[in-house]
């Protein structure tokens, strides 16, 4: 799924987001040896008790398709140990309510990101995640302030006890632009 996103920002560039859905072979011929491989391989680890081995989807051991995967690991046997970006708690059934707890930084509810660009594209995308029940790997291009950023954004949903998705946590990769204009994007959005 592909949408973009643009806010008039004055005399100046509107700002831009474009995010474009990308497909699990794709997933797996640019990510089996970064930390997003990593983390979608033990995620779905996380979901059985009968394999812990890491899944290589070239071997047959995977759904062809992120969309085939309809049953999250429940909260309890998924704990990253990788560098999550951030971790959205969605059990409010008003997105405007959902609480990201991004790295190194506080937490803040969805309803309270001041840029009105970010508040509804990550809103967006986290109700789409948890309705969906799958992961969803993304394409994120940015222009703030005249300046680009693109990276590759994996978002794994988890379930509670009742089955609901209730966490979903968050995986980047900069592809291009500055890490520090990254790291600021988060800090704005609280």
């Amino acid at each position: 799924m592909d949408s973009v996103l643009s806010i008039s920002n004055g005399n100046g560039p509107p700002e831009q987001w474009r995010i474009t859905g990308r497909s699990m072979m794709e997933f797996w011929s640019r990510e089996m040896a970064t930390p997003l491989g990593d983390a979608f391989s033990a995620w779905y680890a996380a979901r059985t008790t009968l394999s812990r081995r890491l899944p290589n989807p070239f071997l047959g051991g995977l759904p062809q398709e992120f969309a085939d995967i309809r049953i999250p690991p429940s909260d309890k046997a998924y704990q990253p140990v990788e560098a999550v970006s951030f971790h959205a708690d969605v059990r409010d059934p008003n997105p405007l309510n959902f609480v990201l707890v991004p790295r190194g930084a506080p937490l803040v509810r969805i309803g309270d990101i001041t840029d009105v660009l970010a508040q509804r594209a990550l809103m967006s995308d986290l109700v789409l995640c948890r309705g969906l029940r799958y992961p969803a790997y993304q394409q994120i291009e940015q222009t703030i302030d005249g300046r680009s950023l693109g990276y590759m954004r994996l978002m794994l949903p988890v379930a509670g006890e009742t089955g609901a998705v209730t966490r979903i946590y968050a995986f980047c990769r900069l592809l291009a632009g500055d890490a520090e204009l990254m790291r600021k994007q988060m800090v704005a959005a609280t």
